[in-house]
């Protein structure tokens, strides 16, 4: 009995071994659009997230940002206001969580926008 277990052990280390490693792709959109708004064109600001589906309507790059990767707005600096306001709308042909979709969000954002960003602690007052 304990060869059986040995053997098996060791076919399971090979197999595991024969292996290639899996090659990560980026969560990305299978459809992307990104319309700047005209000041005539404006309407409420909101995000909506469903199933394989982002939709942003007349919303600034800062907001975008800030949903994307869960901070709030006075987390994120360097963003210029001047930027301007866009639609935003991402699809994707199979189903995928909201936080998947926000994954999709910064790859957009690196893509569209060439954003650039990184993480630091800062100390700030609290109101």
């Amino acid at each position: 009995m304990r060869c059986t277990k040995r053997v098996w052990l060791l076919l399971l280390t090979a197999v595991a071994w024969a292996q290639e490693p899996l090659s990560v792709v980026p969560l990305q959109f299978d459809a992307a659009s990104v319309r700047a708004v005209q000041p005539e064109d404006l309407a409420p600001s909101r995000i909506t997230a469903g199933p394989g589906r982002l939709k942003a309507q007349s919303i600034s790059v800062g907001a975008l940002i800030a949903f994307a990767y869960r901070v709030q707005p006075a987390q994120i600096a360097g963003v210029k206001s001047a930027l301007g306001i866009y639609d935003v709308e991402g699809k994707a042909d199979d189903v995928y969580s909201r936080d998947e979709l926000r994954v999709m969000l910064q790859g957009l954002l690196a893509q569209r926008f060439r954003l650039k960003f990184h993480r630091e602690m800062r100390e700030m007052t609290v109101a």
